[in-house]
């Protein structure tokens, strides 16, 4: 009996972290990530904060920040107790493309509140072997 109350316990938070992981993900907000390079890295900065104890938000919401950085859209917020990371990916070719000024920007009112970081996270596809 306790065998099988265990395995079903198991199971049972195993899927509450797979449906917390799909809820965080964008799919229920209004904002999608339109690069699946960047979303792929997003999802596993996610897992890699949440290793590290932080509390993650991947896309928040506006309602979700300080009133201050309630305009911008990051893909993903990292928190403990005494510190919040806001994470911005991008791939090389999206770093252009949308400018430097807004990460300029994004660095400035991140850094303007005590506690907040800002990290930009540059990804790229895998060469492909030959």
């Amino acid at each position: 009996m306790g065998l099988s109350f265990c395995m079903l316990k198991l199971k049972l938070l195993q899927i509450l972290r797979i449906w917390t992981e799909f809820l965080n993900t964008g799919y229920m907000s209004q904002r999608h990530h339109p690069n699946p390079l960047e979303h792929r890295r997003i999802l596993r900065l996610a897992r890699e904060y949440r290793r590290h104890g932080y509390d993650v938000t991947v896309y928040p919401e506006s309602e979700q920040l300080p009133s201050a950085l309630a305009k911008y859209p990051f893909d993903l917020i990292a928190k403990t107790d005494d510190r919040v990371i806001a994470v911005e990916v991008r791939t090389r070719e999206n770093l252009t493309l949308n400018g430097l000024e807004d990460l300029r920007r994004m660095t400035e009112k991140v850094s303007q509140i005590p506690g907040w970081d800002f990290e930009l996270v540059v990804t790229n596809p895998r060469p492909k072997a030959d």
